[in-house]
């Protein structure tokens, strides 16, 4: 029997003896969005409100790298704004009238 001056010992609970292969028919799901996205009218700028030219910049996800922003930067770029990366060189002149946006795609399960 612990005293009550013990500290309480953490008891995790045992590993799955089988492994886990993921789910495959999730994992194509990217595929189907991207084609859903493509021929999206907003896609195409339609109905959108068009920039001013102002530079956006744009981070990837944790773990993500620059190529992961190439549909939304191609995107900005056409409604009138110009997208940059943290790999990609731009002027330090754009940087303070930079307007900082953020984009995830999270997971919806």
């Amino acid at each position: 029997m612990s005293s009550p001056t013990d500290p309480p010992t953490l008891t995790l609970p045992p590993l799955p003896v089988e492994r886990w292969w993921g789910d495959h028919v999730r994992e194509t799901r990217w595929q189907l969005e991207l084609y859903r996205l493509l021929a999206d009218p907003v896609f195409r700028g339609a109905g959108v409100p068009h920039g001013d030219g102002r530079p956006v910049i744009l981070l990837p996800g944790f773990g993500g790298g620059d190529q992961t922003l190439i549909v939304i930067a191609d995107w900005l770029r056409r409604i009138g704004y110009r997208p940059h990366t943290p790999a990609a060189s731009w002027p330090t002149s754009a940087a303070p009238t930079a307007r900082l946006s953020g984009w995830s795609a999270g997971s919806r399960r």
